[in-house]
């Protein structure tokens, strides 16, 4: 992960970085996460979700609420019954919650353009990072009270 760095007042807001944004990524990430709960993310798709999240403003608990759901649907959690099938039926199923679909297909094209360089190997985390992505779009349909697992059917 980059460095944070000082932002000029004169800069133009898309040069500001999304504090809130950059540390909640950090805490999911390898390298940079929170020890006691362990990274879900890898470098590179943290970054690839930066770039495609970074001009979105989200609120503290929708951060949080966000977070607790990567964790949930992490597919390499013992016993985790996410895989590439699973996370498919979730992109689509929120992707059903939003009006103009190129709300969320703008970002998953960023982030499949940033994901590009990895390789096909990177096929299962590609669809991992989408649905990251898409958890992240549609925070406000997210209900913290019914298990992810429902909404991917």
């Amino acid at each position: 992960m980059h460095a944070l760095r000082l932002v000029r007042a004169d800069e133009p807001h898309e040069a500001r970085e999304n504090v809130d944004l950059r540390r909640t990524l950090e805490r999911l990430t390898l390298g940079t996460h929170d020890r006691r709960r362990g990274f879900v993310l890898l470098p590179f798709e943290s970054e690839a979700l930066y770039a495609a999240l970074a001009r979105r403003e989200f609120s503290h608990s929708q951060l949080k609420q966000v977070e607790e759901v990567i964790r949930e649907i992490d597919p390499h959690v013992i016993d985790s019954k996410w895989d590439d099938h699973r996370l498919i039926l979730f992109v689509d199923a929120m992707r059903q919650h939003i009006d103009r679909y190129e709300w969320v297909d703008l970002p998953l094209a960023q982030l499949h353009a940033a994901m590009r360089s990895q390789g096909p190997q990177a096929r299962f985390r590609l669809w991992f990072s989408r649905a990251v992505l898409v958890a992240f779009l549609t925070v406000d349909f997210l209900d913290p009270n019914s298990e992810t697992e429902r909404l991917a059917g």
